[in-house]
């Protein structure tokens, strides 16, 4: 580690660029060099995950505040400090039910549903009736003689953070999906809402919103991805 950047832009996707989603950086300030072996036996980076796998798949790690202070501290480097408040998050969205009743229910509502057009907790026997599914939300569900169907499917998780707990819920709401042959797939979780199609196999995600901060133009876009028209 040889210097600490700032990010001069909010995350976005980029057509021409390889990477779907990125951020340009500036600001880069100087420190003392910091090795792999002296990052390896150090009693805080030592613990990291990423430092664990000898630094393999490094394209984009998040560093808790004590890591990024750690870093700075070794480096003998002169950016800013990252000092932890809580927010209204912390707060209010302690379980994955908070996320369900206090805010994926008042999203529905805001986007035109009523109750009656989503089933939460639909129980889809599968196979030889020894196993089941069950989606957390299921929007616009119909049953017939060749089993259930539906238009959409929400999965709720509390807090998803990384590339890789984003990949996980979106092969877990996938088999849910597929199933009930759902057109879209949506993920959320205090952080933020992610969208997925039907047209690639729900594999790239086709919009993302801050969960907290949904402006009017946000709700517009949205219930055009979540709903039929």
């Amino acid at each position: 580690i040889d210097s600490v950047w700032q990010s001069c832009s909010v995350g976005f996707n980029d057509p021409i660029f390889y990477y779907y989603r990125c951020t340009y950086i500036s600001k880069p300030v100087s420190m003392n060099k910091i090795g792999l072996t002296e990052i390896k036996n150090d009693a805080i980076l030592g613990k990291m995950p990423i430092v664990r796998k000898n630094m393999q798949g490094l394209n984009g790690v998040e560093l808790k505040p004590s890591e990024y202070a750690r870093i700075l501290k070794l480096g003998k480097c002169k950016a800013p400090v990252i000092k932890y408040s809580a927010d209204i998050s912390d707060k209010t969205f302690c379980t994955e039910k908070n996320v369900e009743d206090k805010l994926i229910k008042p999203l529905l509502n805001q986007l035109g549903y009523s109750e009656s057009d989503y089933v939460q907790q639909l129980y889809i026997e599968i196979g030889n009736h020894n196993h089941a599914l069950i989606p957390d939300f299921v929007l616009l569900p119909q049953k017939s003689r060749n089993g259930h169907s539906a238009f959409a499917v929400i999965e709720a998780k509390l807090s998803v953070t990384t590339e890789k707990q984003l990949d996980e819920a979106r092969r877990q709401a996938r088999s849910y999906a597929k199933l009930l042959s759902a057109k879209v797939l949506s993920i959320i979780s205090k952080e933020k809402i992610w969208v997925f199609s039907e047209k690639d196999d729900f594999e790239k995600c086709i919009a993302e919103y801050a969960a907290l901060k949904l402006s009017n133009d946000d709700i517009f876009k949205l219930r055009k991805e979540l709903t039929l028209n």
